[in-house]
Parts: C-alpha cells; structure tokens; sequence
C-alpha cells in the first residue's frame, strides 16, 4: 500500500479554535503556575493592590478557609457592573469570562498596576469550581455567580438601599484537577502580604485564618523596615537611600553591607521579581560602575580594578520601580523583560550614587576599604585553587578544557552524544568555555548513596571535572563558575537533563545552592526570513517569529539534534555569552519535591497519577 493511501487526512476539519476560557482549561500551565492555586491567589491580591496604589484603596482583606479556597476583599472602587457600550454585557461578566479584557491596557485608569494581561481574573474564574464575585459600590451591592468558568446566576442586585461601603470581594474555590496539590502555604502568604504593605506606605493588608487575624502596616516605608532588619556589623550606620519619581517611572531603592546578605529583593509595581531582570542589572551596573569612577579619585583606592565579586559580598538592598507598561517575562510575572528602561535606569542610579558617595567622605571611604578587603581574599583564593589544581589534578580524557586560570568565568558544559560534543567543541570559546562529553544517559543517582555513585563512569567523569565531592559544602576545589546542562531541545533531552539535575540536587545541593548550575536553552527550529535567521526553542516562539515578519518569505527547519547544528549555529543559539539563554537552577522545596516524584524509585504510584492527571 502507497504511503499516501495510509496518513491520516489532513485538512480544515482537523483545526480546533479554542474561544472562551476554554484555552485556559486545555493548557493551564501557559496561563498560571500549575504546581498549587496561590498564583490564582497572587492574581487576585494584585488587582486589589492596583486600587491601592491608584489610590482608591486603603485596606485588602485575604480569608483562607479549610478547604483552601480564598476570600480577597478590598474598599477599592469595585469592578464595574454596567452594561459595557460594544459587548451588551455586565462589565465584570466580561472581564470574569473572557481573556485580554480589562482597564490596565493603557493609563487611563491605572497610571502604574500589576495586572497587565487582562488575563488573571479569567484565569482565576476559568480554573475554579466555584467563584462569587460581589462588587460593592453607589449605595448597592451586586453579585455574580460562575461554576467551572460558566455563568450560574447571572448579576444581580442583592442589597439597594443604605450606607454600605464600597469596594470588591471575590470567593473563589481552585479545582484541584488543574493543580499538583491544593494547599496555599501560609508562610508564602504572609511574606507576600506583607511585602505589598511594605512597598505601599498607604495600605494595610490583612490574614485571616482559623488562627485569627494577622495584619501589616508600614507607614513610615521601606527606609524605616530595611534598618530593622536583624543585620550585624553594617558598613555604614544608616544606608543609602533614593525615591526618585521621573516621567515614565518611578524608583525606590535602599543598601547596605553587612557580614551576610539576608535580602536581596527586587519588585515591579509590587509585585516581586524573583529572577531580576533588566531592573536589577541596572542597579548592579550603575552600582559597580559609580564605585569604580569614584575609586579613580580616591585617597586610597583598592590596587586592582574593582570587579562585582569585590562589591557583591554582604551586600543587601530592596528595589522597587514602578513603570507604566512592564514587560514581564511569562503570566507569573517573575522576571522583567523591558529592555528599554535599563539604560536610562542605570544612567539615573549611577549619577544618585556617585553624587552620594563624593558628599559622604567618611562612608566613601569606608566602602574603598571594604572593597580592597574582599579584592585580597579574593586574589588570594584564586592563587590557592590554582596551586592546589596543578598539583593533585586528573581529569578525564573526555574533557576538553579551557584556557582561563579565572574559576570564576569559566564554563563547563556536560554534552551528551559523540555528535553533539564534537558541534560543541567547535562552537565554544576556547578561553573559558570547557566540555564534557557523556555517553548516553546517565545512571539515576536519586536514590543512591554518595559511594555507590562513583560506579558510573560517566557520574565519576563529571566529579573529576567540577573538583567537588558529592555531599560536600567544600567548594574550594570547584573549576568552573558556571556548569550548564545542554541537551537536545527535544523529549530525550530533556530526561537527559533530568538525570543530570537530579544528581545535581541529591548530590551536590550546596553548589545549586550558591547559583553555579545552569540548563542551556538551545533551539528546536531555525526560521529562516530573507537573510536573516532566527531560532526557537518551541512551536509558539516560532509561529511569533513568522508573525512578526508576516510580509516576508520564510522557511523552517526543525533540528534533530545538537549534533544537526554548525558551529555557527550552536554558538550563535546556544553557546555566545551576548545571544544565549541560560536557565539558573535555584534550590527550594519545590524542586526537591517535584525531582523527588519524578525520580525516586519507590514512587511509582506518585507518578502513575501525576501523568494522570
């Protein structure tokens, strides 16, 4: 039989159009975090703070009942409830129901806000077995009624005359079919209420439990909050601080040195970004580059150029911005993505600190002091791990290393394959960028004992290379600042990478711990249009791609492997410090727990019902 006669028919009847919320259901993870309801939680609490910081609202009420559903109320200005002048329908309807609805396109209603999709009530609505919404305002109070996402008693006025406040209070039930577990962890609640109340002076958040009542209020503001915080021996008595409000944004920041860093926080319009972005490397820049024009006219600058490791150690500060259209990167909103507001942002930062620093001598010098201390020990480390490696060193034969003395930018990349450890030797820098080829999988280190790991050739050729013992906090030995996964882009790859951040984690938590573990993020298609190429790593990156260049001629080319790619192409994707993209594997329970089901042999029935599910 032809090949032709036996594929599946393929045409118009084969293409689905998802409307409603029904793409919120079908694929829940592109639209909120997956793993518990408290992003629906987050979601809810954000809009609520938007009234706060419009100033519309001065108090947030969040109830958690036994069951883990929620109650968020606010005295903010209630959702509206008219009838909506193009869509004929209830406007908090609309917004509850349908995706890309909502106030905060623009700045007509929120000059700065946290709610910026116009996908979160939706979301919240589309993933809940049950949501009240009840809206407070001209002396009336209203209410709407959804099961599963659809409308079951469409709004209503329930209450029309006397003196009752305004404001909006939603109940909303998660379903835990959408959801690896249901419970709201009350402890990341509280730090997350009491962040919001932290960064708007004017609000007042409030839990209320089983337990009681909790509350947090921070009238006198960030300065006053950072200098409680338990630090010892602080560099300077009081810490820098700036509240600066341009144009387009406006920005908070304070620091300080001390013996440890205890907090490192960053936020965009409230909302806390846990991975930076382009906010957070402005401050990092405009901070190393002021210190270092300032040492250049210095009394007694350090004797080396000053370098982020000098000026990191012991450092604490708390930045917050607000912009008028973020970009953050996903719906959860963890990292923010505006390219454009770095430059400005660090021009801004870095004219504050140096014009600090030049009026404040005795800090200034001070802070020349402390630089120099870290520069030496520094130095002086360096110097030991270099003796120590050029005398009791073996490294693997599959290791092809690189040239640099400097721990601190070298890489190393674990391969897997013959094929793709040779594309990535050609492809990498010789000067800092080191592989390791693997062959094949590697063994499941999960649930072994440190001793019974070393039996695997490949695990022990990854051991000699790092310079780390498994179980180990000593990192004195470690060889590279960096160590990153690269794997195919494709199902295989990623098991690959499974069992190698397993062993990772297991074996080696306190070098995750310290931020040296990467995953590389190489490509699965190549879009070729005119001359130009570009690369993507999933089919909706590429369909964005060729939407945004949709009067050209193109043509994809989907890889099989990193073995299929040039030099060229791994370099420019994958490897190039300037265009690469490098996930960093931070170490919390979450992980533990999810490689845990993933991996641990006894839990088969676990995973059983998570793929189920």
């Amino acid at each position: 039989m032809s090949r032709s006669k036996t594929m599946q028919v393929y045409d118009a009847k084969n293409i689905e159009v998802l409307t409603g919320l029904d793409p919120v259901r079908r694929r829940p993870g592109m639209y909120t975090d997956t793993s518990s309801p408290f992003h629906l939680l987050q979601e809810l609490i954000d809009n609520a703070v938007d009234e706060a910081l419009a100033g519309h609202a001065t108090d947030l009420f969040v109830t958690i009942d036994n069951d883990n559903a929620f109650t968020v109320a606010d005295n903010g200005r209630g959702i509206p409830v008219d009838m909506h002048p193009d869509h004929k329908r209830p406007a908090i309807d609309l917004i509850l129901t349908t995706l890309h609805s909502g106030a905060k396109f623009s700045q007509m209603t929120y000059q700065y806000s946290g709610g910026l999709h116009g996908v979160g009530l939706s979301v919240v609505n589309a993933l809940s077995a049950r949501l009240t919404a009840r809206v407070i305002k001209d002396g009336k109070i209203y209410e709407v009624q959804y099961k599963d996402g659809e409308c079951v008693v469409p709004l209503k006025t329930i209450k029309s005359q006397g003196d009752v406040p305004r404001g909006t209070i939603i109940y909303a039930e998660p379903n835990p079919t959408y959801f690896e577990k249901v419970n709201i962890s009350l402890d990341r609640l509280r730090t997350f209420l009491r962040t919001k109340a932290l960064l708007c002076s004017t609000l007042t958040t409030h839990l209320i439990t089983d337990a009681g009542e909790e509350s947090w209020s921070y009238p006198l503001g960030l300065k006053a909050y950072f200098q409680q915080l338990p630090y010892t021996n602080t560099l300077w008595n009081e810490p820098w601080f700036v509240h600066r409000a341009e144009a387009d944004y406006e920005c908070t920041c304070v620091f300080n040195w001390a013996d440890t860093t205890i907090i490192s926080d960053s936020f965009v319009n409230l909302i806390p970004t846990v991975q930076g972005g382009a906010h957070v490397q402005a401050l990092k820049t405009s901070l190393l580059e002021a210190v270092r024009d300032y040492a250049k006219t210095a009394a007694k600058p350090p004797k080396e150029k000053i370098i982020w490791d000098d000026l990191s150690v012991g450092l604490n500060f708390i930045f917050a911005i607000k912009v008028h259209d973020p970009n953050f990167q996903g719906q959860t909103k963890e990292k923010l993505g505006s390219l454009s507001i770095g430059p400005a942002l660090t021009t801004l930062l870095k004219n504050m600190i140096l014009s600090w620093l030049y009026t404040h001598h005795k800090e200034s010098s001070q802070l020349m002091e402390f630089c120099e201390r870290n520069q030496q020990e520094r130095l002086l480390e360096d110097q030991k791990k270099q003796i120590k490696k050029s005398t009791t060193l073996k490294l693997p034969l599959k290791l092809t290393d690189c040239t640099s003395n400097n721990w601190r930018e070298r890489e190393l990349y674990l391969v897997e394959g013959k094929s793709a450890g040779g594309s990535a030797k050609q492809a990498r820098d010789k000067k800092f960028q080191a592989i390791l080829t693997l062959r094949g999988k590697i063994l499941n280190t999960w649930d072994l004992k440190a001793h019974k790991i070393y039996e695997s050739q490949e695990v022990k050729d990854i051991i000699d290379s790092i310079g780390v013992q498994p179980g180990s906090n000593d990192l004195s030995g470690l060889r590279y600042g960096k160590i990153c996964l690269l794997a195919d882009a494709d199902s295989d790859g990623a098991h690959i990478s499974t069992l190698l951040c397993a062993l990772f984690v297991q074996h080696f938590p306190e070098l995750v711990r310290r931020g040296h573990l990467y995953v590389a993020q190489p490509p699965l298609y190549r879009i070729d249009i005119g001359k130009q190429h570009f690369y993507a790593r999933t089919l909706e990156e590429q369909e964005k791609i060729i939407a945004q260049h949709n009067n050209k001629n193109w043509s994809v080319i989907r890889f099989k492997g990193l073995g299929e790619m040039n030099a060229n192409q791994l370099r420019v994707s994958t490897l190039d410090p300037l265009t690469r993209q490098l996930v960093q594997l931070n170490l919390d329970s979450m992980i533990h727990e999810q490689l845990d089901l993933l991996m641990n042999k006894n839990r088969a029935a676990d995973r059983k019902k998570w793929l189920e599910q």
